[in-house]
């Protein structure tokens, strides 16, 4: 009888069919674990394949050879693949050379196994040539591929899969996790897991972290700046300032979570608030805006991020977004 140690915050019905799969030695060739940033994919597919390769009957016990090769990410046998950094994409080189190592003898009587993370960041001639590796996987091989979303990966490789949805963690999972693990004071845990938006891993980087919470907390406060003045200059000052940062797309995100704050307001659900740190500020706003003229803002957010995945000039498209408040 196999001993489980799976660390793992929700997600109860996914750990339990890759636990029972192990346990009945039916592991598919593929998977595809898809779901918003920061759900505890990486972590599932690290635990899955832990198990897989541990060589003793508590799993992962990480402590035997194995388990402790893919922990300092040695292992011969385990592959991980992500886009080289700098680079916007997972080149096709990338993927030949993949295709070299994964067709070599394995160095251990296990898996060879293969995780690709943020598979969707593949360009379509990359996807093209991974699709061979689907389509003719070497014996006892496992690929586990990792997606934000599928939008961006062909159909061609999502029916050689078997795909796993990955869905927002309850609250209270968070929540009762932050206590046991977490010297948390009770208003940090509720602020903490009120900050995961049901995304667990969320809360442990702002945790772990505090440059991570600063920096978002002010990024927050940004948009509620732009909101609050009256002047297009002054709004168009701040997001000059915004332009300094790097990771625009996830700072237009984040601006959604603080707009959908904004509606759960206005429909008299405060206990539903992510950002606690500016509730009074939200109640303010939400006030002064109608909810007509909040889920517009929400369609301008979506639409700079529709803009960012078409190479737009960003200065242009923040300021209109400045300018259509």
């Amino acid at each position: 009888m196999i001993k489980w140690s799976w660390p793992i915050i929700g997600h109860k019905n996914i750990v339990k069919f890759l636990q029972r799969s192990i346990e009945s030695h039916k592991i598919s060739h593929a998977y595809l674990f898809y779901g918003p940033e920061n759900l505890g994919k990486k972590t599932i597919a690290k635990y899955f394949v832990l198990s897989l390769i541990c060589q003793k009957e508590k799993k992962p016990c990480l402590e035997c050879l194995a388990c402790q090769g893919l922990l300092k990410n040695i292992h011969p046998d385990v592959i991980w693949l992500r886009k080289e950094e700098n680079k916007k994409n997972i080149s096709i080189d990338q993927i030949r050379d993949l295709k070299k190592r994964i067709s070599l003898a394995g160095f251990t009587d296990s898996y060879k196994v293969v995780i690709i993370v943020n598979s969707e960041e593949m360009t379509l001639e990359a996807a093209n040539s991974f699709l061979k590796i689907l389509e003719e996987p070497p014996k006892k091989s496992l690929i586990i591929l990792l997606a934000n979303s599928l939008k961006k990966i062909p159909k061609t490789i999502i029916s050689r899969c078997q795909l796993i949805k990955f869905s927002l963690v309850n609250k209270k999972e968070i929540l009762d996790f932050l206590i046991k693990n977490y010297k948390l004071n009770k208003k940090e845990v509720e602020e903490m897991s009120s900050l995961s938006f049901g995304r667990p891993g969320r809360a442990i980087k702002f945790i772990e972290n505090k440059e991570n919470l600063k920096n978002y907390l002010e990024i927050q406060k940004k948009l509620i700046e732009i909101l609050e003045k009256d002047s297009f200059n002054e709004r168009l000052k701040i997001i000059d300032e915004i332009l300094k940062e790097k990771e625009i797309k996830t700072i237009i995100s984040n601006w959604k979570i603080l707009i959908r704050d904004l509606i759960i307001l206005q429909t008299k659900n405060k206990e539903l608030v992510v950002n606690l740190s500016f509730q009074n500020k939200l109640q303010k706003l939400a006030e002064r805006f109608s909810i007509e003229k909040i889920y517009q803002i929400e369609k301008e957010l979506d639409n700079l991020i529709f803009y960012l995945g078409q190479n737009i000039n960003l200065k242009l498209a923040l300021d209109n977004f400045v300018i259509n408040l």
